[in-house]
């Protein structure tokens, strides 16, 4: 016979103190000397995962956002924190020139009072872009 046990953990973690510390024996660099702001940003539309990592590597490389982290992730919605030297404004005019073959981004007006930047995005597969009828969703933009 044979006996299984399941364990449960829940761990806290003091993100300051690990930054502290990993900046004292020289890991990192400490990113407190610049400015930085957090802009949340809901993203509605996105199903697949390889959608939101292109994403996330654009907000990194294209915006300079020093940290993405997901806050919430369901099926086609996801909300995200973005931190950088940028406030909402730049990040919405960037949003706006956002060019990718594979992914559309719509950014929507605000809603009251809670401070996100929602954005319509779509991801087209390369194998879908042949596709006649996603091509003229491609050129309404």
């Amino acid at each position: 016979m044979q006996t299984e046990y399941v364990v449960v953990v829940e761990v806290i973690v003091d993100a300051g103190r690990v930054m502290d510390a990993l900046e004292q024996e020289g890991w990192i660099v400490s990113s407190r000397s610049e400015p930085s702001n957090e802009v949340r940003l809901e993203l509605m539309g996105l199903r697949r995962h390889a959608a939101l990592e292109t994403f996330r590597e654009a907000l990194r490389e294209g915006l300079g956002a020093r940290r993405v982290q997901t806050l919430a992730f369901a099926p086609a919605r996801q909300l995200l924190a973005v931190e950088g030297a940028f406030g909402s404004e730049q990040v919405r005019a960037w949003l706006s020139r956002f060019e990718d073959p594979q992914l559309l981004l719509e950014p929507l007006p605000d809603a009251e009072g809670d401070g996100r930047l929602r954005v319509r995005a779509r991801w087209m597969p390369l194998d879908a872009q042949a596709d006649p009828s996603l091509e003229e969703a491609r050129e309404a933009r």
